[in-house]
């Protein structure tokens, strides 16, 4: 059974394309692929939808190792993240911001995560994959709603939602890097709490900081929308 539009649904902020050397373990990743010799004669009239596990280089090049989604059952999906699931407020904003899902770097040492999880929870699916990242073409990062994950609205709050628009989370992500003088991607989730815990005293009152962000971001990206019509008018 094929479950891609079942995830397709599933998608929550629209999708924004990225370069391949963006590309992140925990990021849903959509793409057309230049089929091998035995697949081209079977016309794929769909994007390929994955949860990246790594990219890694081997004697042949650059691969993308990733769980293919439309193979994978949304409940098996859910039992899999659940057990790699990231649940502090700092580490879930610091994902919101990468794009990536709410789960632990443990993803990023694909040798044991594969023996620890994957093959554990998936080896009734066939759904690991390897891709040539040469062949990767036009790749998008999607999320999915994770938010039934989560019981309380904070943390919630931290998961991009159907209100959220990928495309527009940039000017956040700046804004929070400015104010804290640090890019996301350089540290730890350990490092990046302490900081916040030096700068604000409590991860509570930096969440407030955050709220006051994200309000200013949004009425920022507002306004430039509102000059690039009246740009478009002219």
């Amino acid at each position: 059974m094929n479950y891609y539009k079942d995830y397709k649904r599933r998608l929550v902020g629209g999708i924004k394309s990225i370069g391949k050397h963006k590309i992140k373990p925990g990021q849903i990743l959509t793409f057309n692929y230049t089929p091998t010799d035995s697949q081209k004669n079977k016309k794929r009239t769909y994007l390929r939808i994955v949860f990246v596990l790594s990219t890694w280089r081997d004697a042949k090049g650059v691969k993308l190792h990733a769980l293919s989604l439309e193979e994978i059952p949304w409940t098996l999906f859910i039992k899999f993240i659940k057990n790699i699931l990231i649940k502090d407020t700092i580490s879930l904003l610091k994902r919101r911001y990468q794009l990536v899902s709410p789960v632990r770097e443990i993803v990023n040492r694909p040798k044991p995560f594969y023996v620890s999880h994957i093959k554990k929870l998936l080896n009734s699916t066939d759904s690991y994959r390897t891709y040539k990242l040469t062949e990767v073409r036009q790749p998008k990062v999607g999320y999915l709603n994770f938010r039934t994950l989560f019981g309380t609205m904070q943390k919630k709050d931290m998961l991009i939602s159907r209100q959220d628009k990928i495309e527009e989370l940039r000017q956040e992500r700046i804004m929070i890097e400015s104010t804290l003088g640090l890019k996301l991607d350089k540290i730890s989730d350990r490092q990046f709490e302490n900081i916040i815990i030096q700068r604000f005293g409590s991860v509570k009152k930096f969440v407030e900081v955050y709220r006051a962000i994200e309000e200013y971001a949004e009425v920022t990206d507002n306004k430039e929308e509102m000059k690039d019509k009246g740009d478009e008018l002219l």
